[in-house]
């Protein structure tokens, strides 16, 4: 009769003293592992991100009410994989990037060439004023013209635009109006393309468009 009541008291006893797993513990973990996505785009960067974030939440949590929930172990690993994977995965996107531009040639993208929309008048912003003659690396597409072979001039846009997917056409500061030096040249294509060159910046186009490249590197 003791022992039964023993260990109907042990039972009770284990029972009182069962703590669930967190919830965001776990999912940190999976976050974690998940974060080796992050070496594909900077946009996966948000995976770790979400990881140690989780991590965090699990550790308060867990630290609130240690009676009632377990796991600190489980979320200091994915605070862990997190940090680690993200910071590996941030450190290949740059070494991709700077591997990706030419040396002696600064990336520039289309958003930096974009007026202020809360700035009245403005149609160029400073940011642009500020390469002009200075050697820039840019990446994009080739407008569609008449020549399809050999384009030793052309424009390039931030999409594919005129065809029959696109819903509008690019704006003049979408646009550079780029020139091919020396016995460079390309065929149309539908592909993105790279080009390095000196950047042009002319805030009173005759033309309407403001920017200019002359391109001596090509890929």
């Amino acid at each position: 009769m003791t022992t039964h009541t023993q260990q109907k008291r042990t039972d009770r006893d284990s029972t009182a003293h069962y703590r669930a797993m967190s919830r965001a513990a776990t999912w940190s973990v999976v976050l974690g592992i998940a974060s080796v996505a992050s070496a594909l785009h900077w946009a996966f960067l948000l995976v770790p991100l979400a990881g140690i974030y989780l991590a965090v939440a699990a550790k308060r949590h867990i630290r609130e009410a240690p009676e009632e929930l377990t796991g600190l172990a489980v979320a200091r690993t994915g605070m862990c994989l997190s940090v680690l994977m993200g910071i590996a995965g941030a450190g290949w996107l740059i070494t991709a990037g700077a591997a990706r531009v030419p040396h002696g040639y600064e990336e520039v993208r289309y958003e930096i060439l974009q007026p202020d929309p809360n700035v009245k008048g403005q149609f160029i912003p400073p940011e642009a004023l500020e390469l002009h003659d200075k050697k820039i690396f840019v990446e994009g597409f080739i407008l569609p013209g008449g020549s399809v072979s050999r384009l030793k001039r052309f424009i390039l846009c931030p999409r594919i635009a005129n065809c029959n997917f696109c819903t509008v056409d690019p704006k003049p500061t979408e646009m550079i109006q780029i020139e091919l030096e020396g016995d460079l040249a390309i065929d149309y294509t539908i592909h993105l393309v790279q080009l390095g060159g000196t950047f042009e910046a002319d805030p009173n186009p005759i033309d309407g468009l403001p920017y200019r490249m002359k391109v001596d590197y090509l890929r």
